[in-house]
C-alpha cells in the first residue's frame, strides 16, 4: 500500500544542514507523514456475540492520547473515557518508575486478550502515571486486567475500554488523538473482510466505512470518528475483521 518517496521531496523537508545538523529522526519524522497510508487499527466486530470489538492492534498516535477526552486535557488515570482505566491505583506501590511489568487478564473464559506490559509511577504507594511497553492484543472492551507489581500489597486494577467502541447497531465510536486529528471519510480508509457469507442477501448488505458521505446534493462529509460496518441481512451479521489505514498529508 506504501508509496515511495521521491528523493526531490525527501531532500525539500529537510533542513538546511549549514544550520542544523541532519539526523536520522528528522529523515523518519518526513518519512512517517509523507504520502503512505498508515496502518492504525486492526480489529474484529462480532455483531452476533453481544456486538463486541476485539482490538488486536491499534496505533496510538492516531487513538486516544493518555490524560484527554478529545481535544480536553486533565482526565485522570481512573477515567471511564481512557482506553486504560485504572480502576485501582493499588496499595504499597514502590516509589519510582517501575521496570516492565506483565498484565494479567482476568477474563480468559469471554476474552483472549494478552501480551500488555506496562510500566508504573508510583508516588506514595499508588499509581499515579504509566507507560505501555509492549500493547499486547485480542482485547475486548471491559476486560479486567490486573497489573502484577513486585512486593505491591495491592496490584493495580484495569478496564479496558478500547480505542474503538460500540456505539448501537453496525455503528462504533472511534477515539482520536488531538496530535493527529479526527478520523474522516477523507483521510481515513477502512476495510473489512466477513467471516462467512451465506447467502446473495449478506451480498445486498455489507459496507464499511468511516464517517457519512451526502449521496445527493454538492459531496459532504459528515459523522467524523464515526465506523459504519456491516456484513449480513436483517438480524444475522458476520463476524468482520476490519482494518483501517490513514492517509497522510490530507
Amino acid at each position: 500500500m506504501a508509496s515511495q518517496l521521491p528523493k526531490r521531496d525527501l531532500l525539500s523537508q529537510l533542513a538546511d544542514n549549514n544550520t542544523k545538523q541532519i539526523g536520522a529522526s528528522d529523515v523518519s519524522d518526513i518519512v512517517a507523514t509523507m504520502y503512505q497510508p498508515t496502518l492504525i487499527y486492526h480489529g474484529t466486530l462480532d455483531n452476533d456475540a453481544g456486538r463486541q470489538v476485539i482490538e488486536y492492534y491499534f496505533n496510538p498516535d492516531y487513538f486516544q492520547k493518555k490524560g484527554y477526552w478529545g481535544y480536553t486535557a486533565g482526565y485522570g488515570l481512573t477515567s471511564s473515557t481512557q482506553i486504560y482505566q485504572f480502576t485501582s491505583l493499588g496499595s504499597g506501590i514502590p516509589d519510582g518508575w517501575s521496570n516492565a511489568l506483565p498484565v494479567s487478564n482476568d477474563n480468559t473464559n469471554t476474552s483472549g486478550g494478552k501480551g500488555l506490559k506496562i510500566k508504573v509511577l508510583g508516588v506514595n504507594g499508588v499509581v499515579t502515571d504509566y507507560e505501555i511497553v509492549t500493547q499486547g492484543g485480542g482485547y475486548r472492551p471491559d476486560d479486567q486486567l490486573t497489573v502484577q507489581v513486585n512486593t505491591a500489597t495491592t496490584n493495580p486494577t484495569i478496564t479496558y475500554r478500547g480505542a474503538i467502541r460500540y456505539n448501537s447497531t453496525d455503528v462504533y465510536d472511534m477515539t482520536f488523538n488531538p496530535d493527529n486529528l479526527v478520523h474522516t471519510g477523507i483521510n481515513s480508509m477502512a476495510q473489512m473482510t466477513p467471516y462467512s457469507l451465506t447467502s446473495d442477501n449478506d451480498l445486498e448488505d455489507m459496507y464499511c466505512r468511516v464517517g457519512t458521505l451526502n449521496q445527493t446534493g454538492p459531496p459532504d462529509y459528515t459523522d467524523e470518528n464515526r465506523l459504519r460496518c456491516r456484513a449480513g441481512y436483517n438480524q444475522s451479521r458476520a463476524q468482520i475483521n476490519v482494518t483501517i489505514w490513514r492517509i497522510n498529508a490530507t
